[in-house]
């Protein structure tokens, strides 16, 4: 089970501990720049590709191996809207269990109390 972290955090996990590929860094930082501040990101397959430069038949095996258990750093949702033919899918940041998130928790301490929230 993957942990569930603000987007700040998750970019600095990603930045320290993330996939080797250097393709698959990118597609999470393009999702990154997708999320609002709660972490929800909604855009096609085709935005995260135009967004990383890649082609969306790069992006797809990407992003299934990057919301596998195991080493996920994405949580997938797939939202079915009846009587539409086309997928819609939100994302959400997590870091694999192997990553110790207290060493974060002073950054996270000192961002709330000059934010007063986690965002």
């Amino acid at each position: 089970m993957a942990q569930a972290v603000p987007p700040w955090v998750w970019g600095i996990c990603i930045r320290e501990h993330g996939p080797r590929s250097s393709t698959a860094r990118l597609v999470l930082f393009a999702l990154r720049s997708f999320m609002d501040s709660n972490g929800d990101a909604y855009p096609s397959q085709a935005r995260i590709a135009r967004a990383a430069c890649l082609s969306e038949k790069t992006v797809q095996p990407i992003i299934k191996a990057l919301s596998a258990r195991g080493e996920q750093w994405l949580a997938v949702q797939r939202h079915d809207i009846p009587g539409q033919a086309w997928k819609r899918f939100s994302y959400r940041p997590c870091v694999p269990d192997r990553i110790d998130l207290s060493k974060y928790e002073d950054l996270v301490a000192a961002h709330v109390r000059v934010n007063g929230d986690v965002e």
